[in-house]
């Protein structure tokens, strides 16, 4: 027998017989019908059927954990005996016959039911499994890895006789065979591989949905979906798990945080947790670092645009790399305790240099991520850049240390900074409200990083698309610079309170997240049980990723899709807008697992819009640019140029 002859299947249910036929017993089975392994019960105990000829089992006889009930064969042996309780272990070695014609595998017998019962059984098994496919297995591990363990959990197929060609069963058998999609992608996922490398995921699967509708699929193990009650029954509903993908970012999947766990009930705690932190109430607490950082950048820009006007010329800048400096700033003082300077080391070369590689650093981080879990199983030999954490990790072990010294003290904490690492660390001196465990400081560490990649370049991105789009759309940008009033250019950045009343601004950034959400799927995938979605049944562990950008442009939803129409948004019929639908508006996700910070976030892009518009006229510099989505939706070339007119004469701020 082949190794491609074992395929793997979801654990809730035994299924033996034909392919549509459940039962719960082997008799009756034939050669090549079906091997399924079941959970029983918490404590994971599996129970094995396997259908092969009798002799085909050196030993059942003496193993007390295999019970092998043999029927005479054609050949007039005898049949096996019960099983003795002598403690032989199932990972000894089954020898290949001497002689070939009499290898049971070989000989015509009627087949023997074999049921293995242990705890990780399909581990115990592997050997017997070898030994069924021709193979001699001398030995196992003593302790078997993870990888394994896992495999106890799924359910086997063997099959003697050769296999329908995988694209032939994945196109016309499989469960999911309802479901359309291109028919190459049965054979080989080489063509979705391609525009993956390329970072352009999003047009192809844009493509597909036009061509098949809301839902499609990608051979039989990925799924796509775009209808929005589909979407809220598997991220709300539901609650699906996230697919592997998200694991293989975090540094150690033990250790994942928030963002990337795939474990539904960790990611629960952990929100928790951290949900004081992104509370309303706790915004105030939060609004001076953003204030004070959004600060450096326009005072950065006053210098920059008196020093233009003094050579003649009108301010250029790169916004998308100054907005991506600001939001890594920000991150700094709200998480880390402290400014990462990005933005002072812009113009200042006397600044704090000491972060200024951080957004490359994170971005190979992530990219190391990616290519590991491709590269499954030889990731284990593969090294990861971990330097970034060579940045943050000292913040951490700073802040740890001043709990310390404040514990040896017996302050009362009223001096603390509040901040999201406060929370954290306090999480890790005594358990918290909703957590079972204090955290570690390795996962406090961790944590950190992931809220780098989950809140670093996405609002940024975003202020950028939306400043893209008004560009884009001249009359838009008038009719918002007509509800800002202009503003010198050392004044004072607004604060929430004073941004409160914004109706059009608001359209334009909820117009601008719709046209261009910061990420464009939400992977999911089926626990153990099947489900339904869309009148398809979606068997365990298959893939479906929700496409949020594919929801937005969906003419069903939103007349006109790819107008920039910020008047959906507003109370009543203003230029014969329609409204927004917004049931089948996603930009932060939606369910248990939506985005945490999006308040937060939402605040910073009404700071520095407001803040930018009221004191500048902006026109393109930049016009062709081309995006590409890997961990999220940017820019290919990491820039984007616009110009800066004072709305004011510069001579009033002198």
């Amino acid at each position: 027998m082949r190794c491609s002859q074992i395929e793997r299947y979801a654990p809730h249910k035994v299924v033996v017989g034909r392919r549509s036929g459940t039962s719960s017993t082997c008799q009756g089975a034939q050669r090549g019908q079906i091997v399924s392994v079941r959970y029983r019960g918490q404590d994971q105990r599996s129970l094995i059927h396997l259908r092969v000829p009798a002799s085909a089992l050196p030993g059942a006889d003496s193993d007390p954990y295999i019970a092998a009930r043999a029927p005479p064969i054609d050949d007039g042996s005898e049949d096996r005996p019960s099983p003795t309780s002598s403690p032989t272990p199932l990972h000894r070695s089954y020898p290949r016959p001497k002689d070939e014609r009499n290898d049971p595998l070989h000989r015509r017998g009627r087949p023997v039911d074999l049921v293995v019962e242990r705890k990780d059984a399909a581990v115990q098994c592997l050997p017997l499994l070898h030994r069924l496919r021709g193979h001699p297995c001398e030995h196992r591990p003593r302790e078997p890895c993870a990888r394994w363990r896992k495999a106890s959990s799924d359910r086997f197929r063997i099959s003697s006789a050769p296999p329908l060609p995988q694209g032939i069963k994945s196109k016309y058998f499989h469960v999911t065979s309802s479901i359309p999609g291109p028919s190459l992608l049965h054979w080989t996922m080489l063509p979705a591989l391609y525009y993956y490398i390329r970072g352009e995921q999003w047009k192809y699967v844009d493509h597909l949905h036009t061509v098949y509708g809301p839902i499609f699929r990608l051979g039989s193990r990925q799924i796509y979906v775009s209808d929005k009650e589909a979407i809220k029954q598997l991220l709300a509903k539901e609650n699906q798990p996230k697919v592997n993908w998200y694991a293989a970012l975090s540094r150690d999947p033990k250790t994942a945080g928030m963002f990337t766990t795939t474990n539904k009930e960790y990611h629960r705690q952990r929100r928790r947790l951290m949900s004081p932190a992104f509370a309303v109430e706790y915004l105030k607490n939060l609004e001076p670092f953003l204030h004070n950082a959004t600060t450096k950048l326009f005072e950065a820009y006053q210098t920059r645009t008196e020093k233009a006007a003094k050579e003649g010329r009108e301010l250029q800048i790169n916004v998308y790399e100054d907005l991506a400096c600001l939001a890594m700033d920000i991150l700094g003082e709200t998480a880390f305790g402290t400014s990462f300077n990005l933005v002072a080391c812009l113009d200042d070369p006397k600044a704090d240099r000491r972060f200024v590689e951080i957004n490359r650093l994170l971005a190979k981080y992530l990219h190391d991520g990616g290519v590991r879990f491709f590269c499954r199983p030889f990731d284990k030999y593969m090294k990861r850049d971990l330097n970034v954490y060579k940045l943050t990790n000292p913040l951490v072990e700073e802040r740890f240390a001043e709990k310390r010294a404040a514990q040896e003290k017996d302050a009362d904490g009223s001096e603390e900074r509040k901040d999201i690492l406060q929370f954290l660390v306090n999480a890790s001196v005594e358990v918290q409200k909703g957590q079972k465990d204090k955290l570690t400081e390795i996962q406090v560490k961790d944590q950190c990083v992931e809220l780098l990649i989950a809140g670093g370049e996405t609002t940024s991105n975003t202020i950028t698309y939306i400043l893209k789009a008004l560009l884009e759309n001249p009359d838009k940008l008038e009719k918002l610079y007509e509800t800002i009033p202009s503003a010198p250019l050392d004044s004072t950045v607004a604060g929430f309170e004073e941004l409160r009343d914004t109706p059009y601004l608001d359209a334009c950034i909820n117009e601008g997240m719709r046209m261009y959400p910061v990420t464009n799927e939400l992977g999911r995938r089926t626990a153990r049980e099947s489900t339904v979605v869309l009148g398809h049944v979606i068997p365990p562990r298959t893939a479906i990723s929700a496409s949020l950008r594919a929801l937005h442009y969906s003419p069903s939803y939103w007349p006109q899709p790819h107008k920039f129409w910020p008047e959906r948004f507003l109370d009543g019929n203003t230029e014969g807008a329609p409204p927004a639908d917004m049931a089948a508006f996603m930009p932060f996700g939606t369910g248990p697992r939506n985005c945490i910070g999006w308040k937060f976030a939402w605040h910073e892009m009404k700071m520095v819009l407001h803040t930018l518009l009221s004191r500048y006229h902006v026109y393109a510099v930049e016009k062709d640019v081309d995006f590409r989505q890997f961990v999220t939706f940017q820019l290919a070339k990491p820039r984007f140029r616009i110009g800066l007119k004072p709305r004011e004469p510069v001579a009033a701020s002198a």
